[in-house]
Formats: structure tokens, C-alpha cells, sequence
């Protein structure tokens, strides 16, 4: 007897409130409901490799590590197989950011980390010139927090997205690539 090919399609069924639920998300996403479902499954992966990359946080800092978030094309649904998945990894200020801690961090963390690109910053300072790296911006328009030990990290992107909002920061491209101007005079 000769064996059919899969047609790659099957049913789930679901209890309606799920199936709302479902819907909604779909619909703010501007997706179908198919397509939600298998990016769902696609990314169940992607996210026991967050936790894997918390607890290698934890592990590596201690009482140290603040907060992670995922930001860039991952971050907005735009990855591709050949992208990389872009990390900001906030640390204490008593940690010294340093090729000497990305050095001892790729030697001492696991295989995965070669699909991901890890961003070691402090968190910004808001005084009168104080002035947060791109890193930071790009986070509040686009980032998802996936650690936030103490509220911390949150308060900080939401006063950033506030102020890129009153056109404190304004981003402009060069190339294709992005870059943050402080307007003068603006104060939130």
C-alpha cells in the first residue's frame, strides 16, 4: 500500500473562550488565526531558550543581573533563519562593562549563544544631560522584558517611550540604519 502525503493540515479544537482569546490576538498581530497558531509553536522553542538564557543570567551575575529583554527584528516579528536574536542584559553598576565581560561570558555560556547577540548595559540615568544609548530607545519602541527583577527596567522603557513620544528623541536612519538625536530643549 502506498503511503499519502501529509496535506500539513490539521484541526485543533478549542473551548470558545480560548478560541476568543485566540482571535483577538490574531486580529491585533494582523494575522490569521493559522498563522498565529504556528508562530505560537515556532516560538515555544524560542522561549525555553529565554528562560535558558535567564537562569545563565542569574548564574553569571548573581544578585547583579537586573533585568533582560529581547529587542530588534525577533522582538517585532520580522526574524528571518539567518537572524540573530538581539538581548539587552542589565546589569548593576558595580558590574564593569568591558571586552573582559563579553570574553568571560562567551567563555563560560552555553552552545545557543551563537544565534544570540548580548548587550551588557546599565541602567540610564535621566539627568539633565543625561542622554540613554541607542540600545535603550530602540528597546522602549520595540523591546519585550523578559526579566524585570525589581520593576526597574519597565519604569525605565515606558519613561523612554514618554519621551520619544513628546519628541524628546527622534530617530533617524543613515544607510538604512538607525540612529537617536536628543532634541534641545526638551525636557519630560
Amino acid at each position: 500500500m502506498k503511503r499519502q502525503t501529509p496535506s500539513g493540515k490539521f484541526v485543533l479544537r478549542v473551548g470558545g473562550e480560548l478560541h476568543t482569546k485566540l482571535k483577538k490576538e490574531a486580529e491585533q498581530r494582523k494575522l490569521s488565526l493559522n498563522d498565529l497558531i504556528v508562530s505560537m509553536i515556532k516560538d515555544s522553542k524560542t522561549q525555553n531558550t529565554y528562560t535558558e538564557v535567564a537562569t545563565a543570567c542569574e548564574n553569571f551575575f548573581g544578585e547583579r543581573f537586573l533585568g533582560l529583554v529581547v529587542f530588534g527584528s525577533h522582538a517585532r516579528g520580522e526574524s528571518r533563519a539567518s537572524s540573530d536574536i538581539d538581548l539587552l542584559v542589565i546589569v548593576d553598576p558595580s558590574v564593569p562593562i568591558s571586552r573582559e565581560l563579553y570574553r568571560t561570558w562567551d567563555h563560560k555560556s552555553p552552545t545557543w549563544r551563537k544565534n544570540y547577540s548580548f548587550h551588557f548595559v546599565h541602567l540610564p540615568h535621566f539627568d539633565v544631560d543625561g542622554r540613554p544609548s541607542g540600545l535603550w530607545l530602540e528597546s522602549a519602541l520595540e523591546g519585550i522584558v523578559l526579566v524585570d527583577k525589581a520593576g526597574e527596567v519597565s519604569s525605565v522603557l515606558s519613561r523612554l517611550r514618554n519621551q520619544i513620544a513628546s519628541g524628546m528623541f527622534r530617530r533617524n536612519y543613515l544607510h538604512g540604519h538607525p540612529y537617536w538625536v536628543k532634541e534641545e530643549g526638551r525636557i519630560v
